[in-house]
């Protein structure tokens, strides 16, 4: 599995993932730990990986985007 770890978690929650053979990386390590959520959101996306946050924004991104229809590009 990959995972993206958000900003708002530790850098070491993706160095003990990567450690248990999980592919996993920080959004500091991909240079997006300044981005919008939706950046966020749409880089796990594009790049198979399941997004693990503590933001409860995510949650309110994806009912909006599931209300209208759409999912982030």
């Amino acid at each position: 599995m990959k995972f993206l770890v958000d900003n708002n978690l530790s850098e070491e929650l993706a160095k003990t993932l990567d450690s248990m053979g999980h592919e996993a990386s920080h959004v500091r390590g991909v240079e997006l730990q300044r981005a919008p959520d939706r950046e966020v959101l749409a880089y796990a996306r594009r790049e198979a990986m399941i997004l693990i946050s503590a933001d409860t924004d995510f949650s309110s991104l994806l009912a909006s985007e599931a209300a209208i229809g759409h999912q982030c590009s």
